[in-house]
């Protein structure tokens, strides 16, 4: 008994032949198998040799530098300088990664607060300043420091502590401290008057005001301060 096999032979793009399930035919141009079901015009086509070379194997052998550099700079998700528009979803997804739940648009943040980086999740969270211990400013002895000199105007360049010394030994030997042209202090009268006595002081100067002191002053300098911690 002799077996006869006829193949079915045509251009797929061509023609829309259906035949019956279980009956295949070959694309005389691009030379793919195409299975029948009864249904689908020219069946369903199989992969070839030109298909499967464009899916990457497990090792990335196949793939250029070029191929995966175009790859990330497509990847709008990760890479968001790329012009690649992304979806909602992948930009909440995004920020749920980077950041936490609570940092999403729709989500109710505290009315004062700052960003910090959560040392165990390595996510930036909003933090409310009302739950920041307050430090007051100390004194930085690291920076450098400025004797300054009685009855001159001189401009903060850095958050500073100034102290000075002031004598007052009688209502008439007294002195006077200003930032920014307003009188803070004053020495040598009520209850900041001993006789005989040295009284000393320190105020607070934030960088950019302007500072002096005048009258009987016997020292005055200027030191750095160290930055709030919390």
């Amino acid at each position: 008994m002799t077996l006869q096999i006829q193949n079915i032979y045509y251009d797929h793009s061509q023609e829309s032949r259906i035949y019956e399930r279980g009956v295949y035919s070959i694309d005389s141009i691009t030379k793919r198998i195409h299975v029948h079901d009864g249904v689908t015009p020219n069946g369903i086509g199989t992969p070839i040799t030109a298909d499967l070379s464009q899916f990457a194997t497990k090792s990335l052998s196949n793939v250029t530098q070029e191929d995966i550099t175009n790859m990330l700079t497509n990847f709008g998700a990760v890479n968001m300088n790329s012009a690649s528009p992304i979806t909602t979803a992948q930009k909440d997804n995004l920020y749920g990664k980077l950041y936490f739940d609570g940092i999403k648009s729709t989500a109710t943040l505290p009315a004062s607060n700052f960003l910090k980086i959560n040392a165990s999740t390595r996510k930036v969270e909003p933090q409310a300043t009302s739950t920041i211990p307050t430090y007051f400013p100390c004194l930085d002895t690291t920076q450098t420091s400025y004797v300054r000199a009685p009855n001159v105007d001189y401009t903060a360049n850095r958050h500073c502590c100034v102290i000075l010394n002031c004598s007052g030994t009688n209502n008439n030997n007294i002195g006077f401290f200003y930032i920014d042209d307003v009188l803070v202090w004053r020495v040598g009268i009520g209850g900041d008057r001993a006789a005989g006595g040295i009284f000393t002081k320190q105020f607070f100067v934030a960088s950019g005001s302007v500072y002096k002191a005048t009258g009987a002053i016997t020292s005055l300098t200027e030191y750095g301060v160290k930055k709030l911690a919390f």
